[in-house]
């Protein structure tokens, strides 16, 4: 009936009450019909390992709260970008670099 009895003590004496039983954790999902992980979702879901997709990799991150997991992400690979500054009538060649960090 969604009741389970609960000891504890109150006013200074030990009794049972009738409190709503926790509900049980839903069970993995399915591995995706694809047969690999999309980007964003958890490569370990399942309880067992499933491939990120083609140009995906796994990441470790604290994507929400204060824990850990695995995501699949898109490769973020630095490319560097050149940059051309006019300084007093001439050219100084600069290498702007980004990436995330």
């Amino acid at each position: 009936s969604g009741l389970e009895k609960q000891l504890h003590q109150s006013s200074g004496r030990w009794r049972y009450t009738c409190v709503a039983a926790p509900t049980p954790a839903p069970a993995p999902a399915a591995p995706p019909s694809g047969g690999c992980t999309p980007e964003n979702n958890d490569p370990w879901r399942t309880g067992s390992r499933v491939e990120c997709c083609s140009g995906l990799q796994q990441e470790l991150g604290k994507w929400s709260g204060s824990d850990s997991s695995y995501r699949c992400r898109a490769s973020a690979a630095p490319t560097p970008t050149r940059a051309h500054v006019t300084v007093a009538g001439g050219q100084v060649k600069t290498k702007v670099l980004e990436w995330n960090v």
